[in-house]
This record gives C-alpha cells, sequence and structure tokens, in this order.
C-alpha cells in the first residue's frame, strides 16, 4: 500500500476530519491509533451524527497494549459525543463504513474480526455489545473449476448474465465510499421477462496480499504503514 492510496481511501474523504484520528506516542515511537467517523443519514444522501463509529483501533503487539488502546478508545468516544452522536459503534460495518473499506478485512467491513480477539475485549470492557456476525469468505481461483450439474444447466437456460462495467453509484455515500474502486457489476436475469434475479459486483483488492489468513494480514499490513507513515511525518516535523 502506499501513501497516495492511503490517502485516497481515507485521508481525502470529504468528511474526514483529522480531530476524530488519535496516534499514541511513547516519545516520538507509534504506539497505536484510533479512528473515528460517522455514517450517513436514512437515504445516504449526507452525513448523519447521530450514530458515531470506531472505525479503526490498532495497538502494536507489546506489554501494555490494553491500556494503550483503552486510553485512544476514550479519545475515540469523546470525539464521538461532542459531535453528537447518540449511539456508539465498535467495528465498522456497512453502511457505518466511513473508512478502511478494502483494506481491514476483505471487501466489506466486517466489524472487529475475531483474529483480534484482544481488540473484542477492549470494546466488550467498555460496555460494547455483540448485534451482529459477518462471515469473510476467501477463495483461490487457481484451481476453481465451474460447476457443471443439472441444476446449473438448468439455471443457464432460464438466465442470462449482463455485464455493467463502470456501474453508477445509486447514493452520495456509495460514491463516497466506492467511488475510488474500479468496479464491473454482473446481473442475473430472467430470460423471459427480462426481470433480474440477483446481482454481484466484483472489484479489486489489489492493496492486500491474497492468501491464506489474509484477513489477519489486513489489519497487519495497514498498521504496519500506518507505523511508517506516522514516523516519517514526526521526522520531518522535527
Amino acid at each position: 500500500m502506499t501513501i497516495a492510496t492511503f490517502e485516497q481511501s481515507v485521508l481525502n474523504k470529504p468528511y474526514f476530519e483529522r480531530e476524530g484520528l488519535w496516534l499514541a506516542l511513547d516519545e516520538a515511537q507509534p504506539l497505536g491509533f484510533v479512528h473515528a467517523g460517522f455514517g450517513p443519514n436514512e437515504d445516504e444522501s449526507t452525513l448523519s451524527k447521530e450514530l458515531g463509529v470506531t472505525s479503526m483501533l490498532l495497538v502494536r503487539p507489546q506489554q501494555g497494549r490494553s491500556e494503550v488502546a483503552r486510553q485512544l478508545l476514550v479519545h475515540s468516544e469523546d470525539y464521538l459525543r461532542r459531535r453528537g452522536a447518540k449511539v456508539l459503534y465498535g467495528g465498522a460495518v456497512r453502511p457505518l463504513n466511513p473508512f478502511y473499506l478494502g483494506l481491514y478485512g476483505g471487501s466489506e467491513l466486517p466489524g472487529v474480526l475475531d483474529s483480534d480477539a484482544a481488540m473484542q475485549d477492549i470494546f466488550l470492557s467498555h460496555g460494547y455489545r455483540e448485534i451482529d456476525r459477518t462471515i469473510v469468505f476467501q477463495r483461490s481461483l487457481s484451481s476453481f473449476r465451474a460447476p457443471i450439474d443439472r441444476h446449473q444447466m438448468q439455471v443457464r437456460r432460464r438466465t442470462q448474465v449482463a455485464v455493467v462495467p463502470e456501474p453508477p453509484t445509486r447514493t452520495w455515500w456509495e460514491a463516497c465510499t466506492l467511488g475510488e474502486f474500479e468496479r464491473v457489476e454482473f446481473l442475473l436475469l430472467d430470460r423471459t421477462q427480462g426481470k433480474q434475479i440477483a446481482t454481484a459486483t466484483v472489484r479489486p483488492l489489489e492493496n492486500t496480499p491474497a492468501m491464506p489468513g489474509g484477513v489477519s494480514l489486513r489489519t497487519t499490513s495497514t498498521f504496519g504503514f500506518w507505523l511508517k507513515f506516522c514516523s516519517s511525518r514526526l521526522r520531518s516535523n522535527g
């Protein structure tokens, strides 16, 4: 991941506020960071500050990690409350996904990964409770072969697939969160009526290594980049 990609995916969002981003330091050594934000209103036409989310909370694995994470979470919660949040969420899930789409957890933000039990414990100890679960699927395409059976043949006879390259975004929020990605939309249509039966959208995750265990690697990759990014800024500022 490059600085340009990170700026495009996080810092250049029209609703980005530097006050919502906190970095924990030991002198000039970054220890972790937290980033808070908000989601859209009901029709996704503008930002709503009634629901606040701690989008990302990452801390370097070391002694005292839990205390650093707790202090960062307190800063995130204080910022969200000052901005008017009435309900606080831990871990970004659509539509509370203002930042880090494609940089953490898969094609959609999953909340807090099960592989990061320490962060789950931090949120639970602050009074958060689990309200939903997201399943992240991953498959290697190197050995993939499309299934051919009676059922699939029947589906193919009754339907057809339409390909829509670069489909237009439907809402302001979709434009903010997905507009930077190259996307292709596949529509499954009924052959007789032309009615849409299903849809699938494909976009690249080129910033993330695709390999077994890649879900947890997204966390490490993002945090490692953040440490380098912050350290370089600190050095340049003396």
